[in-house]
C-alpha cells in the first residue's frame, strides 16, 4: 500500500483500516491465510468486541464499505496518513522534564513547529535499556536512516554553600644559648569561601534518547516513483 495514490477495491495483501467507532480502529493486513504459533496454516479471522470477521470476505469490496461482524458491523477504510497514525500501537512511556527538554533541543523544535508522531524526516526515540537502543539503531540503519546519535541525560544538583577551612602555618625558632635544637610552632587560620558541592543522592538513569535522520534523496524508491506516475495517469 502507498499513501501516494488511492485505490477502490480491496485485494490480497492490502492494508485496511477496520473502523468500528472512534475508539476502536485497527490496521489489518488483508491476508486470507496466516500461520499460528505452531507454524500451521489457518484461516485469518479477526476477533473484535462485536464479533469475528473473516478477512477473506473483504476481497473485492470497495474501501468505505460497511461489513458485517458476527455481532455487529464496521467499515473498511483506505489507510490515509491520518488514519494510519491513529491506529499505530501506542505504548505508555513516562517522559520526564529533563528528557523532554533534551528531545526538543535535539529535534530543533520551536514555537509553531509541527510534530508528527511517526514517519520520516528527523526521529527521536526513548529507550530505557541499552539493549533496546542497540535494536533500535540496527532497525534505523536497515531502513536507511543516517546521523544516528544516542545520549543519556543525567541530572545532577549542585548546592552553593559557605565553607570554612583551617590552614596551618609552621614557624621555626632560632637555636637557644645552650645550643639545644630549634623547635617549631604551628598557628591556625580560618578561611571562609563559597563552594559548589554536588548532591549526595543525584537522580539516576531515566533512559536513552536516540535521534536519526531519514535523507530526502532516499525517500522515494524506484517502485514508489512508478506507483506515483501511474496514479497521475
Amino acid at each position: 500500500m502507498s499513501f501516494n495514490c488511492y485505490k477502490d477495491i480491496i485485494e490480497e495483501g492490502d492494508t485496511v483500516i477496520l473502523y468500528i467507532n472512534p475508539q476502536a480502529m485497527y490496521a489489518i493486513q488483508a491476508q486470507s491465510v496466516i500461520e499460528n504459533r505452531k507454524g500451521e496454516k489457518i484461516e485469518n479471522v479477526m476477533q473484535t468486541k462485536y464479533g469475528a470477521l473473516k478477512i477473506s470476505s473483504l476481497f473485492g469490496k470497495q474501501f468505505g464499505s460497511k461489513v458485517s461482524l458476527s455481532n455487529g458491523w464496521a467499515h473498511v477504510l483506505y489507510p490515509t496518513p491520518e488514519l494510519w497514525t491513529q491506529t499505530l500501537p501506542h505504548r505508555t512511556q513516562i517522559i520526564y522534564t529533563p528528557d523532554i527538554s533534551l528531545i526538543m533541543f535535539m529535534l530543533e523544535l520551536k514555537p509553531g513547529s509541527i510534530v508528527v508522531e511517526s514517519g520520516g524526516g528527523r526521529i527521536c526515540t526513548f529507550s530505557p535499556c541499552i539493549e533496546q537502543v542497540m535494536r533500535t539503531c540496527q532497525t534505523l540503519l536497515d531502513h536507511g536512516f543516517v546521523q544516528l546519535k544516542t545520549v543519556e541525560c543525567l541530572e545532577k544538583e549542585y548546592q552553593v554553600l559557605n565553607r570554612t577551612v583551617t590552614t596551618f602555618t609552621t614557624a621555626s625558632r632560632p637555636l637557644s644559648a645552650s645550643g639545644s635544637q630549634n623547635t617549631t610552632e604551628e598557628s591556625g587560620n580560618e578561611k571562609k569561601f563559597l563552594a559548589c558541592i554536588p548532591s549526595a543522592s543525584p537522580r539516576g538513569h531515566t533512559g536513552y534518547l536516540t535521534t536519526a535522520t531519514f535523507p530526502i534523496e532516499t525517500r522515494l524508491q524506484p517502485e514508489e516513483v512508478e506507483v506515483e506516475d501511474a496514479c497521475e495517469k
